[in-house]
């Protein structure tokens, strides 16, 4: 993943100090500088390359965050892929099981609409500071939306399922994050947690410099891959069930990576390679080299809760 033009260094304690546990104590190197949308903000990286950090540290307002892909005007091409619906048929078996969901970073509430509509059961629960997508979150679940883990942990609630899809990788200080998110489970309840992974096609197959300067952005301090993600859940004892690769993106897509240096869909591709398209993600899940992981699993230690 190093670009050729970098050079390694270990960087000083200081800059490495908010780097959370357990890789506070790796040596990184400088991956790149610049991210997306801030050429000040370098891009660090451990020696096992499955895990990076931006520094400076972004300071960013979620209560009015507009996504990328909406700023990029990409919405309808995303809707198009059914990204939501395959992200629900990979963690069906456990949501089905659930008496309650609630799903953290819940943006216009699609994934609870349709986790609704499979199993209308299921009782649905969103918490999201973004205030752009308050009006579409609540026709979906109704008053059972919160702005702040604080209302629902001041109530003593607690859910069968919770869900952070596209949300570790925006926080600061993910220990105390998900110590906040253990007092939201039972002993019988299953975390699920989806991130952007490190181990995209796009930056370990084919190497897209381009890609590379767009996939690192400041909204993301931490960079997570199917490993690293795994070691720092049971580090802070919660215990692994499954790892599931979740490619999002198609053949479509790498290639107008690959020739046009940008994102978005491409008519002439998309028409092209249709049939071959489903084989291609299906190749990429199973080899592990996908643009996001998903990892299930439970709060090992229970602390209480039940």
């Amino acid at each position: 993943m190093n670009d050729s033009g970098t050079q390694n260094l270990k960087p000083a304690q200081p800059l490495a100090s908010f780097v959370p546990y357990p890789f506070c104590d790796e040596p990184f190197e400088l991956l790149r500088h610049g991210v997306f949308d801030d050429e000040s903000i370098d891009v660090m990286i451990n020696q096992e390359q499955d895990f990076a950090y931006l520094y400076p540290q972004p300071k960013i307002d979620y209560s009015q965050y507009v996504p990328r892909v909406k700023k990029l005007g990409l919405s309808k091409y995303k809707a198009r892929l059914n990204i939501y619906l395959r992200r629900f048929l990979k963690v069906a078996n456990y949501v089905e099981k659930g008496e309650n969901i609630l799903d953290i970073g819940a943006g216009d509430g699609l994934f609870l609409k349709i986790v609704k509509e499979h199993h209308p059961q299921i009782t649905i629960a969103a918490c999201e500071k973004d205030q752009n997508t308050l009006e579409e979150r609540r026709n979906v679940v109704g008053d059972e939306t919160f702005e702040d883990i604080d209302e629902l942990i001041n109530a003593g609630r607690t859910f069968s399922v919770v869900s952070l899809l596209h949300v570790l990788e925006h926080i600061l200080e993910p220990s105390v994050f998900l110590d906040k998110i253990r007092k939201l489970l039972t002993s019988e309840s299953v975390l699920i947690i989806e991130i952007p992974s490190l181990n995209c096609p796009l930056l370990t197959l084919y190497h897209s410099k381009a890609y590379q300067q767009f996939y690192f952005q400041k909204q993301h301090p931490f960079n997570y891959s199917h490993t690293s993600l795994q070691r720092l859940m049971e580090s802070l004892d919660f215990q692994t069930l499954e790892i599931i690769s979740f490619q999002r993106y198609g053949i479509e897509n790498h290639l107008q990576w690959l020739t046009q240096e940008k994102p978005g869909g491409n008519a002439v591709f998309r028409e092209m390679f249709e049939n071959s398209n489903t084989h291609y993600i299906a190749d990429l899940e199973q080899a592990g080299k996908t643009d996001s992981v998903i990892w299930v699993g439970f709060e090992s230690l229970a602390m209480g809760n039940t």
